[in-house]
């Protein structure tokens, strides 16, 4: 669980910004709008300062809209009525999920270190074994945060 996210955190400079159309979130509403599934506003969220796509549905959404819906907005965070949240909310993880893993492969094949590092298994891998990944990285000083709960620098 905690894996994509310390190597996304690690990734910084990644080329899985290339994954995501770079565009503005007045863009990524017009785009967004032309799926059809309602209009579209953008406002921004103070606790996490950044902008959300809302979208105020005009009956069911489709699941062709919330596919167009995931591409359409790019990187940036949508709000749907909630029963179509989840289903956003899936294609949304799965393609991170996929770029996260992809990016972290790439990384380590051209390192040369893709066969040393263990093959996690969800309710078959020792945790705690599983965790000297993480561990190892603690000890060699690597500075890594889980993104959202890294404390601002003063």
């Amino acid at each position: 669980m905690f894996a994509p996210l310390i190597l996304l955190a690690a990734q910084v400079t990644s080329p899985m910004l290339d994954a995501y159309d770079q565009i503005t979130p007045q863009v990524a509403a017009q785009r967004t709008e032309r799926c059809g599934a309602g209009p579209v506003t953008v406002r921004t969220d103070k606790l996490t300062e950044s902008d959300v796509l809302v979208v105020a549905a005009q009956g069911v959404i489709t699941d062709e809209q919330i596919a167009c819906i995931a591409k359409a907005a790019s990187f940036y965070d949508v709000k749907l009525p909630p029963d179509a949240q989840p289903r956003l909310n899936a294609i949304t993880k799965a393609k991170s999920s996929a770029l996260v893993k992809a990016e972290g492969q790439r990384w380590l094949t051209t390192h040369h270190l893709l066969r040393k590092l263990p093959k996690y298994e969800a309710g078959v891998t020792d945790d705690d074994r599983f965790a000297c990944v993480i561990s190892a990285a603690l000890a060699a000083g690597f500075e890594f945060a889980f993104i959202g709960n890294e404390q601002a620098k003063q």
